[in-house]
Formats: C-alpha cells, sequence, structure tokens
C-alpha cells in the first residue's frame, strides 16, 4: 500500500494543500483583509496527542487511518502558512523594474476615453446649469436663483443676458425686508444682466419697472438712480429721462441731483459713441440734453433752487441745445423774485438765452417721445368723446339740461389755460352726478385732467377726496391718494394698513360696494405720480382719524404727526427714515390738519387736550385759525368752565374791535383774511360759544356770548340758521329755568 501513489501522505499532501489553497485563492472573492485561510495539518489534528487513548481523528485528506508513520514525517516536515503577500512574492521577479518618469498612473491609462478631461472654457455655461436657474427665476426663488448666480460667476461661467432677469431685479425692489445697501446691491446685479438697446429687434419701455421705481408708494431715491444709470448705459436714456429727471431733481438733495445729471449724460454718450456714427452721435447728444436740462430746470426752478438751475442753462463752450420759452419765463420769475443779489444779477444773460433762437424754442420741455405721444392722444381724444356724449341732448348717455352745463365748463376748464373752478363747484358737480348712479364721467374727467396738467390733475384729485370725505366714504380719499402721488407727508405704515384692510373686505366696507357709485370710480390710476400738496395731507390725516376706531389709536397718530413735525424742525434729527422715502426738504401742513384730532380728543374726560392743542401748533409755527378757537371756546363753554371759555372770546375780540355792528353778510362775503396772526371771531364761533352754555345750563354765561355777539354783528333772523336755532335753545332754557323757579317758589310757600 505504501507504493501506491496516491497514498503516500509524505508526497501527497502538502502538494494538494497548496493546488488546493491556489484554485481557492483564484476562485473566491478577496477579502477585506487580502488573507486566505488554509488549514494545516498541524492545525488539523492539534487535538490528536492531547487525547491519548482516544479513537485517532480521520484525516480528511487521505483514506487511511492514522499511525506512527504519518507522525514521524508530519513533524519532520512543518507546512508554513500561506497567505496573500506569499502568494504575491512567488510570481514577481527577484529585481522590479524601474518606474517610468513618464507615466505615473498605475491602475488605469489617462489615455483612455473614461478618463479624458472635459475642459470648459471661459463664458460658457453648460446648458443643465442655465436650465436650473432659469427654473429658480420662473419659480420666483429669486434668492436661491441669486445665490446659485453668484456661485455660478465666482467659477468664471457668464449667464446670457435676457429680459427674464428683469422679473427678479423687480422682486428687490418691493421686498422690505432688504436695507439700502443690499437692495442696491442685488438689484444692479439683476438688472445689469437685461439686454442693451442694440441686442433687441424693437426698443423696449420697461413699463412696469418704471412703474415700481417711479410710482411706488414708498419711493427709493438711491435705487432710482441706479436703475436711470443702468437704463442710459444700455442706450434707453431717452426711454427713461422723462420719469427720472423729474422725479430725482425734484426729491434728491440738490449736490446728489447735480451728480446724477452728470453721471446719466455720460452714460448715455459712451453708450452712443461706442454702438452710433459719428452724425448720429451728436444729433443724440443734443436730443438727450434737451430731454434732460429743460425738465431738470423746471424742476429746480420751482423748488427754488436757483444757483443749480442757472447751472443748467446753455453755455458758449458746450453744444448747443434749447430750452422752451416756458422754462425761461418760470426760472425768471423765480430770479425776480428772489432777494439774492447775486442771483438778481443773472436776469440779463437768462433773458438773452430767451431771445436766441439757439438757445430757446416753443416746444415744452416735457414732449414725450413719437409713441407716448400718440398713446396718450389716443386715451385723452377716447375720453373725450365719452363725455361729449353726456352732454349732448341727442345722445341715449344724455345726464340733462345742469349736469350737462356743469359738466361742459369743466371740461372747457381742464382743456384751456383758464383758472381751474373752486373746490365747493367740483365737490358740489361729484355730488349731483354720484347721485344720478353713474361714475363713468368721473374716471374720464380725471384723466383728461391729469393728461393735461400737472395743476389740473391735482386740483381736481383734492376736490374728489374732500367730497370722499363728506360722505363718510374716507378708504375711498386714501385710495385716490395712493393711486396718484406720493405717500409723502402723511405716515406711510397707517395709509397702507388701512388699504390693505380695505381691499379683502370691501364688501364689509361701512359703504356697500354696489350702492355707491363712487366705489366704480376709482378703478384709474395715473402714469405718473404727482407730489402732494399741503390740503391733499390735510385730507389724508382728516381720513385716517376717520378710520382709526379708538381714541388710543388717534392718540398714537397724533403723536406720528408731533414726530413729523418735529424733524422738519429739528434741522440737526439723526432720523434715517427719509432715506426710504422721496426727499421733503421741508414737511409742511396746514392748520387744518389739527381740527379733526380735536374733534375726537377734546372731551370732558380729557380737558387738558385743549392748551396742548394750540401750545403744539404755536411751537412748530402755525398759526390757529377760527375754527381751533371755536373748538375750543365752546368745549370749555359746554363744560361750564366760564373763565377759559370768555379767555379764548377776549383773545380775539381784543385783536379786532368794532366801533359798529357789522352785517353778518357781508363779513361772510371777506372771509378769512390771510396775514392774520390771530384770526377775527366770526358768526359761527359765537355760535359755537352760545350752544356751549346752553349745554351746560349756564343762561348767564349764554346771555353774555349774545350780548358781545350783537355788539359785533347785526343779527337778522334767517341769515345763518344755525344762530337761530341756537338762540331757541336759549329761550327755551331761560322759560324752563323760569318754570322750575316758580315751581320752587310755590312749594317753597306751600311748605311755609
Amino acid at each position: 500500500m505504501l507504493s501506491a501513489p496516491w497514498h503516500s501522505a509524505a508526497h501527497l499532501q502538502p502538494r494538494a494543500i497548496l493546488s488546493r489553497a491556489i484554485s481557492q485563492s483564484a476562485s473566491r472573492p478577496t477579502s477585506a483583509t487580502l488573507g486566505l485561510f488554509v488549514p494545516t495539518r498541524r492545525a488539523v489534528f492539534s487535538t490528536a496527542n492531547e487525547t491519548e487513548g482516544r479513537t485517532a481523528p480521520r484525516d480528511p485528506f487521505v483514506f487511511e487511518d492514522h499511525t506512527e508513520d504519518y507522525t514521524n514525517v508530519i513533524q519532520e516536515t512543518p507546512v508554513r502558512p500561506l497567505s496573500t503577500m506569499s502568494l504575491i512574492e512567488a510570481r514577481l521577479p527577484p529585481i522590479l523594474p524601474k518606474p517610468s518618469a513618464g507615466d505615473m498612473s498605475i491602475f488605469e491609462d489617462p489615455l483612455a476615453s473614461d478618463y479624458a478631461s472635459s475642459s470648459v472654457s471661459h463664458g460658457y455655461t453648460p446648458s443643465s446649469l442655465l436650465q436650473t436657474f432659469s427654473q429658480l427665476v420662473f419659480a420666483k426663488r429669486f434668492d436661491e436663483a441669486y445665490n446659485f448666480l453668484m456661485e455660478i460667476q465666482s467659477s468664471g461661467l457668464e449667464i446670457p443676458m435676457s429680459h427674464l432677469w428683469e422679473l427678479p431685479a423687480q422682486a428687490v425692489t418691493t421686498t422690505p425686508s432688504f436695507d439700502l445697501e443690499t437692495m442696491l446691491s442685488r438689484f444692479t446685479v439683476w438688472f445689469n444682466m437685461v439686454p442693451p438697446k442694440h441686442m433687441e429687434d424693437l426698443p423696449r419701455r420697461f413699463r412696469r419697472s418704471r412703474r415700481l421705481i417711479f410710482q411706488s408708494a414708498h419711493a427709493n431715491i438711491p435705487v432710482a438712480i441706479r436703475f436711470s444709470l443702468i437704463l442710459a448705459s444700455k442706450g434707453y436714456a431717452t426711454s427713461v429721462s422723462p420719469d427720472a429727471i423729474p422725479f430725482i431733481m425734484r426729491f434728491a438733495p440738490p449736490a446728489v441731483s447735480a451728480r446724477f445729471l452728470k453721471d446719466f449724460e455720460k452714460a448715455d454718450m459712451d453708450y452712443q459713441r461706442a454702438h452710433s456714427s459719428p452724425s448720429a452721435f451728436a444729433r443724440s447728444r443734443t436730443l438727450l440734453v434737451e430731454h434732460v436740462r429743460g425738465p431738470a430746470v423746471d424742476v429746480l426752478a420751482r423748488s427754488n433752487h436757483l444757483q443749480e438751475a442757472l447751472s443748467l442753462l446753455p453755455r458758449s463752450d458746450e453744444p448747443a441745445f434749447r430750452l422752451s420759452i416756458r422754462t425761461y419765463d418760470l426760472l425768471l420769475s423765480r430770479l425776480r423774485q428772489s432777494k439774492n443779489a447775486d442771483i438778481a444779477k443773472c436776469i440779463p444773460f437768462v433773458e438773452a438765452l430767451r431771445q436766441n433762437t439757439i438757445y430757446s424754442t416753443f416746444v415744452g420741455p416735457d414732449r414725450r417721445l413719437k409713441n407716448q405721444s400718440t398713446e396718450a392722444d389716443i386715451t385723452s381724444s377716447t375720453d373725450l368723446q365719452a363725455l361729449e356724449m353726456e352732454v349732448n341732448p341727442g345722445s341715449e348717455a344724455y345726464i340733462g339740461h345742469e349736469l350737462a352745463a356743469e359738466l361742459r365748463s369743466l371740461i372747457n376748464a381742464v382743456q384751456s389755460s383758464s383758472t381751474f373752478p373752486p373746490t365747493a363747484t367740483v365737490v358740489a358737480f361729484l355730488e349731483k352726478y354720484f347721485e344720478t348712479g353713474r361714475a363713468a364721467a368721473i374716471i374720464r374727467l380725471r384723466r383728461v385732467a391729469l393728461d393735461a396738467n400737472v395743476s389740473c390733475g391735482s386740483l381736481f384729485l383734492q376736490a374728489e377726496m374732500t367730497y370722499y370725505l363728506a360722505q363718510d366714504l374716507p378708504i375711498l380719499a386714501l385710495k385716490a391718494f395712493s393711486d396718484h402721488f406720493f405717500i409723502a407727508g402723511v405716515p406711510h405704515d397707517e395709509v397702507a394698513a388701512a388699504l390693505n384692510h380695505f381691499q379683502p373686505n370691501r364688501s364689509r366696507d361701512n359703504v356697500d360696494e354696489h350702492k355707491h357709485p363712487a366705489f366704480a370710480a376709482i378703478q384709474s390710476k395715473s402714469m405718473r405720480k404727482l407730489w402732494p400738496a399741503r390740503a391733499h395731507c390735510n385730507l389724508i390725516w382728516q381720513a385716517l382719524v376717520k378710520l382709526t376706531p379708538t381714541d388710543e389709536g388717534v392718540s398714537k397718530l397724533y403723536n406720528s404727526l408731533i414726530h413729523f413735525l418735529s424733524l422738519n424742525a429739528d434741522t440737526t434729527s439723526t432720523d434715517t427714515s427719509f432715506l426710504r422715502s422721496p426727499h421733503w426738504p421741508s414737511f409742511k401742513v396746514g392748520p387744518a390738519v389739527f381740527t379733526p384730532f380735536m374733534q375726537r380728543l377734546i372731551s370732558p374726560a380729557h380737558p387738558e387736550c385743549c392748551p396742548e392743542f394750540v401750545r403744539d401748533m404755536t411751537r412748530f409755527g402755525i398759526v390757529p385759525t377760527v375754527h381751533h378757537f371755536t373748538q375750543v371756546g365752546g368745549f370749555y363753554a359746554s363744560v361750564d368752565d366760564t373763565q377759559r371759555a370768555f379767555m379764548v372770546m377776549d383773545t380775539l375780540e381784543k385783536e379786532h374791535p368794532v366801533s359798529t355792528p357789522e352785517s353778518m353778510l357781508e363779513v361772510r362775503k371777506k372771509g378769512w383774511r390771510k396775514g392774520e396772526a390771530v384770526p377775527r371771531p366770526d358768526v359761527i364761533f359765537y355760535t359755537s360759544m352760545l350752544r356751549g352754555f346752553v349745554i351746560a345750563k349756564n343762561p348767564g354765561g349764554a346771555t353774555e356770548v349774545v350780548r358781545r355777539f350783537k355788539k359785533r354783528y347785526v343779527y337778522e333772523r334767517g341769515q345763518h340758521t344755525p344762530m337761530d336755532d341756537a338762540m331757541a335753545d336759549l329761550h327755551r332754557l331761560q322759560e324752563d329755568i323760569k318754570n322750575q323757579t316758580t315751581q320752587w317758589q310755590i312749594r317753597g310757600g306751600g311748605v311755609a
């Protein structure tokens, strides 16, 4: 048996183990430790000698039992455990070759297509990035889009110019959470990606962007300047100048506006020089200067910044351009009114420019582009034709003889240079017209007035707002104001809050919109915002008081008014709220703004408010009118404070003594006399005092008021109904007191 080759354990078993290990290493995956487990004979029979007397285990590699013949061989020939490293070493040559300096890679070939580098050239953006970026903008995820844009640009890539990027720029201007620096930075990044004019098939108008920047309720001067300069650098200077120049020149400080004009003209010149022929460049430069300088001189002259206006006039060392005769006349008028001797010396120079046809023209400085003029003419013509239908007796829209005559008068007034009708006349027409249930003529008449000139539009809106307040529709006064004026001179937050509450709750307003036709007349917005006059601001303060339900809220609103007045009085104030609103060098309100506050806050529970109102008005240089003295004197009389009531009366009467009584009708025709530090006591003042004492059941005080009233005025029944009623109330009070005294005496006599 020992001669059989497969029975030779000494020769077979080590070879079998090695071959089996190699085959296993080739067939199974390498483990994490890269070790191959191959059992040795010493490991297989490690317990053979430890268990003497037991039956020896069978060797799994042979068919015979273990005997002493095998033991001697095993002890003399130990088996070395195999490992991965030993297998690798067996295959390696004795000396490894030196590595090639030209090929440093070990596992891959750098020339293979899988590892070929795909270089990206500068200015090229992969389509996947552009698609992702566009999707963020379309989804209005502008913050994410901005951050993504910053990453793209920091990588040296560029986004193609497109008008799509105007959307996030517009969103920046309406994000109140941004501070001014962040707003300017983001707006500049987005709007610089808008294509210039020479890359467009048709020139764009940027209507929505212009409306958001120049017509927003909360205008932002720095953003307006940045927007205008970017458009000028892209070839759109003449398109944006009709809005930008009046806005920035009027609201920005003179130094800022002067710098803006230089930058604006330079930006357009650089663009025209690069994209126009020399002859076209000269023509476009002259056209731009006329578009810029004319409105700028107009605004500066109206604002009494005469030195700055003079600096913009044509000079002999500059290319010639022309300003309108009207602009020169306005500037000359302000120069003649000026008390500055140095300014007055410039009058002959301006007159010479006006007479020279090289520098003057009859065309207005606010002329528009051809397509703008056509659009305005079409709208105005359509409105006038519709208005003519309402005054034409043969038309189905005829409104009747009396109303037609009044409407015809208003149409002629807004179309001519004649004096605009008084506010009371327009208010009376509005009342009669709205009573017919119509509203169309009001919308059309408003548009015609706004298109005619600023003065007509402003006066018409003043009359419209006055009517709304008289009809107890304060929310419509706010709506008309916000649609056509910059929110300046009034608290922005309160106005915005009232309008935001009105929009989703129109059906729950005090007056049902379906019952009052005035609600149908508010759907008209002017293309350009106007600057509110003192009268408009007074009306808005009055509307806010009416819309405030609690006295506590009215008190807070009054504190806001005092805060605004304090900022104007204190030139050293560090308040920066003006940065986010149009610059108004002097915040002015009329004395009428105090009247609604006095009516709401003066009460028997707070008698101390009376002197506070008068003291605040005096502190800010506002002269109280007879209406305020009427309010204060009537209140003191109603609470039977005889001393203070007659103190108010003495203040007015001593300033305006009379020797003989005057007719009530004649004095009413004269009205209030301008320049009086203390107003004259009128019939309404005495009526309020008389009614106050009647309420307090003080016949003695009331009788004294009547005596002093008849000393100043000739009293005739029927000339002033409120006074007639107050006299009748006094007579009844005297009769009641007389009857009570008689009854008391009778009861007293009976008891005696």
